[in-house]
């Protein structure tokens, strides 16, 4: 069975259309993909306000022994926790040669750890919390090692005001979406240039 001329052009202009198609979903769904993410903003809280926990064995906030920690429970409103960024001011640090090293545990999982030096009396940093789902997270920042004794603690300025943490919701998985729509486009204008 033979096809006429007219026929054969127009299955040829739609399979060029249709390539056309898959490449533009392709070549936007690529962009998307590797476009910076921009910032996201996220929820501020006091951290040392209601439902602030301390664990160690000294007054005022007081950490210098592995297992001491400074901990607290937020209610969010965001669904998956992709950051947690900590500002963090420090009444005192009377470390005199010995840093003291914190990890940081969100719903009992560590997301990473920082030092605190001799002096410092403030820290900041973002931690990736890959996607910790839920509305509800608990913080604690756990003391790693042991100061010896008479070398000095740290104590969190623990008022509600000076020490905060946000809490910013993981990015939602958009841009591997679209470029898998791409992706598709593409095998279906290849079967149909195959079947031709």
């Amino acid at each position: 069975m033979s096809l006429s001329v007219e026929m054969q052009t127009r299955f040829h202009r739609m399979a060029v259309a249709s390539r056309a198609i898959a490449a533009a979903v392709l070549v936007g769904g690529l962009c998307l993909a590797g476009a910076p993410q921009q910032a996201r903003a996220g929820e501020v809280y006091a951290f040392g306000g209601p439902n602030f926990v301390y664990v160690g064995g000294g007054t005022s906030n007081a950490i210098w022994d592995a297992g001491d920690l400074w901990g607290q429970s937020f209610s969010t409103g965001i669904s998956s926790l992709g950051e947690l960024k900590l500002n963090l001011s420090f009444g005192f640090n009377s470390l005199s040669s010995t840093p003291l090293d914190i990890e940081v545990d969100v719903n009992g999982v560590s997301i990473g750890s920082f030092t605190i030096d001799p002096g410092e009396l403030a820290f900041t940093g973002t931690f990736d919390a890959g996607a910790i789902a839920g509305t509800s997270f608990t913080v604690e920042l756990v003391a790693i090692n042991t100061i010896p004794n008479g070398l000095g603690s740290v104590g969190l300025r623990a008022n509600g005001v000076a020490s905060t943490v946000e809490f910013v919701e993981a990015p939602e998985p958009l841009s591997l979406g679209v470029l898998g729509i791409g992706l598709m486009g593409l095998a279906a204008a290849r079967r149909r240039r195959d079947r031709a």
